[in-house]
């Protein structure tokens, strides 16, 4: 079965998913769904880079329910909260995506990252 790999954003105006601080602030807190949540269950599981993995331990809650959570780094990961499934990965891509089919991924969600 064949690997995909999706994204959903939202993009500011001039084209940016974040401040160049990282901050999230511009987005609507009360947005309309347009899709994602029918999108979200379609995955299988989310990569995320570090850097948006930290900035999501800071939203005070976790947003990706009980799905797998994949993190990007060559470095050394916070503590996820108790209720998060989170797996640290580095390597090469074609690395990660074989890990990632033996794990059953076949629909991952790609949030965030450089």
């Amino acid at each position: 079965m064949p690997f995909q790999a999706s994204v959903f954003v939202g993009t500011s105006v001039d084209g940016f998913i974040a401040r160049a601080d990282g901050a999230l602030d511009w987005l609507p807190q009360d947005a309309e769904d347009h899709g994602y949540d029918a999108f979200f269950q379609s995955v299988d599981a989310v990569l995320l880079g570090r850097l948006s993995y930290e900035t999501v331990l800071g939203f005070g809650s976790w947003p990706y329910g009980d799905k797998p959570v994949y993190v990007l780094s060559t470095r050394p990961l916070r503590p996820a909260p108790p209720q998060a499934i989170v797996h640290h990965l580095a390597g090469e891509p074609r690395d990660i995506v074989q890990r990632l089919v033996a794990a059953g991924v076949r629909h991952a969600y790609i949030d965030g990252g450089v």
